[in-house]
């Protein structure tokens, strides 16, 4: 890790495999008490230094605890190793090549959006129970969240994953593998997180998803390796729930599955 940033007082037992299974022990930044004056913006060396400054939760690589500092920081050595800004790699290697047009890092024009809403503020008349939602300046999540897209491009990317026209299928089984003998932290339990994937089952199919809340969106995006069909959900207000989406993901792909004529 200080090979990519060389600037800043990082751990040195600290790997890019524990960044991606979240076995690092970093504490999360958007935790941090100074994340809510982030929101209209901050540059990357104010989070960096401050989470590699916070009192780390466990050794690294002893357990499990879900942290968006490591993927802030995974963002930051993509931008080291890449020598452009993350943004620009996603583009250049992803979005463009896999031809997902409506998939961007910095948000499309709010005519092409649905509007945000949360639950967690006052309420405003002649929103249905819901007030407006704040959509913080993209450097807040970095590569820790919040990229915008649609239903149909989360389909088109699944496809293209589950097809290796992204990583080779090798590498795919390697990123859908928790990580063997690794507790979650102050439980005990084996993790089921993989790298950025949560392994779970539905009606007999293995299940591998990622939900995410920010301050007014909520997504839930599932695949099912042994059969290649995929979920996207995306709503446009930020969900309280423990597992966001996911009740409503296993229903749903339960009664597809059941549906006449279904090959699941």
């Amino acid at each position: 890790m200080q090979r990519y940033l060389p600037g800043y007082a990082v751990d040195p037992r600290l790997t890019l495999r524990m960044l991606l299974n979240q076995t690092s022990g970093l504490p999360d930044y958007a935790q941090f008490a100074a994340a809510s004056g982030w929101v209209k913006g901050v540059p990357k060396a104010v989070v960096l230094d401050a989470i590699v400054k916070a009192p780390a939760l466990f050794a690294p690589g002893t357990a499990y605890a879900y942290s968006n500092s490591n993927y802030f920081m995974l963002a930051a050595v993509i931008e080291a190793a890449g020598k452009t800004s993350y943004a620009d790699y996603l583009s250049r290697h992803i979005f463009q090549p896999l031809e997902l047009q409506h998939t961007a890092y910095a948000p499309p024009p709010e005519a092409q959006t649905a509007l945000p809403y949360t639950t967690t503020r006052p309420l405003v008349a002649g929103t249905q129970g819901l007030a407006a939602g704040i959509v913080p300046d993209p450097s807040l999540f970095f590569g820790a969240s919040a990229l915008w897209s649609t239903g149909a491009d989360l389909a088109t990317w699944n496809a293209a994953l589950l097809g290796g026209a992204v990583v080779p299928p090798a590498l795919l089984a390697t990123a859908l593998t928790p990580p063997a003998a690794v507790p979650v932290f102050q439980n005990g339990a084996s993790t089921s997180y993989a790298m950025g994937w949560i392994r779970g089952s539905v009606d007999g199919h293995p299940l591998a998803w990622h939900n995410g809340k920010t301050y007014a969106y909520t997504a839930f995006n599932g695949i099912l390796p042994d059969n290649g069909y995929s979920l996207s959900i995306l709503a446009n207000v930020d969900l309280q729930e423990e597992t966001p989406l996911l009740a409503l993901a296993q229903g749903m792909v339960q009664a597809i599955c059941k549906a006449p004529g279904m090959a699941c």
